[in-house]
């Protein structure tokens, strides 16, 4: 809700005074505040419960391509021996319904062939499947904190968003009633200051009951509405900070556990200790393909 006291009609007479008004309007904006900060923080934990998942997604998207990547490594040689036999035993021509024999005739030997794993490989395939293996537990982990973030946070959250209709339309309430008490008052000015004539007593006998009933209401609206405002202020505290409580901890855990798993990972990396020997090592292994007659040079 965004409730501005300016579209008030400049013209009406106010029955409060300045001062009630002016505390009235800060306690109101504290709320409109404290109903803007909490629908961001809401919106910011859903987010970060979405980046999450896409992080614990993508890394065992990664390691599982990495493993599938040594597979075809080791399977390279098996898928060209029976395939490329088959072409070379084939009359080649233009003909496009042989050559789609030939293609289903390939791709039929090529899901026969047995695949045997090339040992020159297996460092780097054990590393790849503990790797997949640990991203896997990482996976458990993120669900782990993503549930509490969702259930300690974010639910609470939105369950605390969903009070602020209840006090604006209190406020709206108040607002109402402060409308038809200043009309009374304004009513009960304007007969006083009338000729003492029968009718006009009358009327201002019957404006000064209602301006007694319109008081009342307004008051009891005020007063209710002015208790209702700073209590959901005073007491965000309390309701936040065990919710936030269960985020801190869930990430405690979820990356202690991080931690954990990551350094057993960093066990099987033998000495490659820091980035510049990775580097080195990198830079060697480039210059050895590149030492290859099937790479041209730049």
């Amino acid at each position: 809700m965004s409730w501005n006291p300016f579209r008030r009609s400049k013209i009406e007479k106010r029955a409060i005074s300045t001062t009630e008004e002016r505390e009235f309007e800060r306690e109101v904006k504290r709320i409109q505040q404290l109903e803007e900060n909490s629908k961001k923080l809401y919106k910011e934990l859903k987010k970060y419960e979405t980046a999450l998942d896409v992080a614990s997604r993508s890394e065992c998207s990664l390691t599982l391509h990495l493993c599938e990547s040594i597979n075809l490594m080791d399977t390279s040689q098996s898928m060209s021996q029976q395939p490329l036999g088959l072409l070379k035993s084939t009359v080649w021509h233009l003909d496009p319904e042989a050559m789609t024999k030939v293609e289903s005739r390939v791709s039929q030997d090529v899901l026969k062939v047995k695949f045997k794993p090339d040992e020159s490989n297996k460092g780097i395939r054990n590393y790849a499947d503990e790797w997949n293996r640990a991203s896997q537990r990482l996976e458990n982990q993120q669900k782990v904190l993503t549930f509490n973030c969702h259930k300690g946070v974010s639910e609470p959250i939105k369950k605390y968003i969903g009070h602020f209709p209840q006090v604006y339309s209190a406020i709206k309430k108040r607002e109402a009633a402060l409308h038809e008490y200043n009309k009374s008052q304004a009513k009960v000015d304007k007969y006083q200051d009338k000729d003492r004539t029968g009718a006009n007593v009358v009327k201002l006998d019957t404006y000064k009951k209602g301006l007694v009933r319109s008081k009342d209401e307004y008051e009891r609206n005020h007063k209710h509405t002015m208790r209702v405002m700073p209590s959901m202020y005073d007491y965000r505290e309390d309701y936040f900070k065990p919710c936030l409580a269960v985020l801190v901890n869930s990430q405690a855990n979820y990356y202690t556990e991080s931690l954990k798993i990551y350094s057993e990972m960093a066990n099987e990396t033998g000495d490659i200790s820091n980035s510049e020997q990775i580097h080195h090592r990198t830079q060697d292994t480039l210059k050895q393909i590149k030492a290859l007659t099937i790479v041209a040079d730049d």
